[in-house]
């Protein structure tokens, strides 16, 4: 009997081991905002929701400094529209290839779109940083144009 539950001990330790590897993102909600305000007057912002070491869900929107949410604000999305690319629609985009591809460095930049994929991207990238620690605080994040992301996260 004895010699029997070592092995199931020792592979009980050696499997919850293997289920720590570092890259696997954990459960929960995590978030990253730009530390400022853009030129337009808007913080934006992503929320992930993650489960079993998948991205679920994730919402990318802005905040004014009177706290109004841009996706609530049609007359701000008719003025930032790009081209013909409505940002509702450059949003939607980045988030479906986002939940597909698992990997914002994998997201195909829409023709004419000059500001969201590089901060969707960049607050992307250092959200899923921290999923990958299980840190659920929510990541600051420079977005300046030459400086991507914070000091710890990899580049975008």
């Amino acid at each position: 009997m004895r010699k029997a539950v070592l092995p199931l001990i020792l592979s009980l330790f050696l499997a919850w081991g293997c289920s720590r590897e570092d890259g696997v993102l954990r459960d929960g909600y995590y978030s990253a905002i730009s530390d400022s305000y853009n030129e337009a007057g808007w913080k934006e912002f992503i929320t992930l929701y993650v489960y079993n070491n998948r991205i679920v869900t994730a919402e990318y929107n802005a905040r004014n400094s009177s706290g109004l949410v841009l996706s609530w604000d049609g007359a701000s999305l008719r003025e930032l529209q790009v081209g013909t690319a409505h940002p509702s629609l450059l949003i939607r985009e980045y988030v479906q290839d986002l939940l597909t591809w698992q990997d914002p460095r994998r997201i195909r930049r829409i023709p004419g779109d000059t500001h969201v994929y590089d901060t969707f991207g960049k607050l992307a990238v250092v959200a899923i940083e921290q999923a990958k620690i299980g840190n659920r605080a929510v990541a600051q994040v420079r977005i300046d144009g030459s400086s991507p992301v914070r000091n710890d996260a990899a580049p975008f």
